[in-house]
């Protein structure tokens, strides 16, 4: 399949950047700059993103100066792109969670995805490959809110699949690079590395001498 200027729908266009990503070598992307304790101090902020400064050096193992500093390259390198809180949808009226699949004219894609970016229910929307190329996360209050929101989306010109949220078995896992592809570096290894300041075995030590004060004589006994 070759890539054409038109595309009668999306499914034809993912099909096509699929199969062009599957035409890759297979290469392992390095983290480029990480190291073990930066993924020790990016499991323990995703654990608990209130951690002090000082907090998150004791658990890792540095001092907070050198905390901030890593920490301050790591969010002006992107690593940490930021800190947010996580609200539970039940708590706010909103709990019943679904995963709507859409598909689309290629037309009608820019209309959906603003009826997407418009909609308070919609926690956000994924674009795949497969069959259906955008998957929607939603929060309703009910199935008649989820019935009509599918309804302004199939009048947006989208076709649904829609699958409700029985439970999330797992959720908040803490993102850290591959296996393998970060350098190992520990407190101990860093301290390695400053060379020496002072070798016992070349310093002369020059000794002064000790001041003695003139020893007061004292009387003999017997004498006046």
């Amino acid at each position: 399949m070759s890539a054409v200027a038109g595309w009668a729908s999306v499914d034809e266009r993912e099909v096509w950047q699929t199969m062009q990503v599957m035409n890759k070598p297979d290469e392992r992307i390095p983290a480029a700059g990480i190291d073990t304790l930066d993924e020790q101090i990016l499991s323990e902020l995703q654990h608990n993103g209130r951690l002090t400064m000082k907090a998150l050096a004791e658990r890792v193992g540095l001092s907070s100066p050198a905390m901030i500093e890593r920490v301050r390259r790591l969010e002006e390198r992107g690593v940490l792109a930021g800190y947010r809180a996580i609200v539970d949808p039940a708590a706010i009226g909103r709990p019943l969670t679904a995963m709507i699949s859409i598909t689309v004219e290629w037309r009608n894609h820019e209309a959906l995805l603003n009826r997407l970016r418009s909609e308070p229910a919609v926690a956000s929307c994924y674009r795949t490959t497969g069959e259906y190329p955008f998957i929607a996360q939603v929060h309703v209050s009910s199935t008649e809110e989820l019935e009509a929101l599918i309804d302004d989306l199939s009048d947006a010109g989208a076709r649904c699949s829609t699958s409700i949220v029985l439970s999330t078995p797992v959720e908040g896992a803490p993102l850290v690079p591959p296996e393998g592809s970060v350098s190992q570096r520990t407190r101990l290894t860093r301290r390695k590395r400053r060379p020496a300041a002072v070798r016992v075995d070349d310093v002369r030590l020059e000794v002064s001498p000790r001041k003695r004060g003139r020893r007061r004589a004292t009387p003999e006994a017997g004498t006046e």
